[in-house]
């Protein structure tokens, strides 16, 4: 086991002032105030990404969540995919004589 989760272990088994802080930020973050929860945070597992389609931030697990991770990652600003592009079958976003060879 590593140091850290010791150190966790510790301040959970005692009802001290230190675990109500991490249920505090658990509880600021509307993350579920649970021992699993608050060992991830602990550990630096919960990070916050920005949703684009509800323009808020949300904290996920990054070692649970990773499927919600991976398609926020794929999100652009106003929520559509990244991959997609609006103008591809418009000709006026092409450039004349781009490619053309120099003399």
């Amino acid at each position: 086991m590593s140091d850290k989760k010791d150190q966790f272990d510790n301040i959970w088994d005692k009802d001290n002032r230190m675990k109500q802080k991490i249920l505090a930020w658990l509880a600021v973050r509307k993350i579920e105030r649970t021992y699993e929860n608050a060992l991830a945070y602990w550990m630096g597992n919960i990070k916050p990404f920005k949703d684009p389609r509800q323009g808020e931030t949300i904290h996920l697990n990054t070692k649970t969540d990773w499927r919600m991770v991976n398609r926020i990652r794929r999100w652009g600003t106003n929520g559509e995919k990244k991959g997609k592009r609006k103008g591809r079958n418009n000709v006026s976003h092409r450039v004349s004589g781009h490619n053309r060879r120099k003399n």
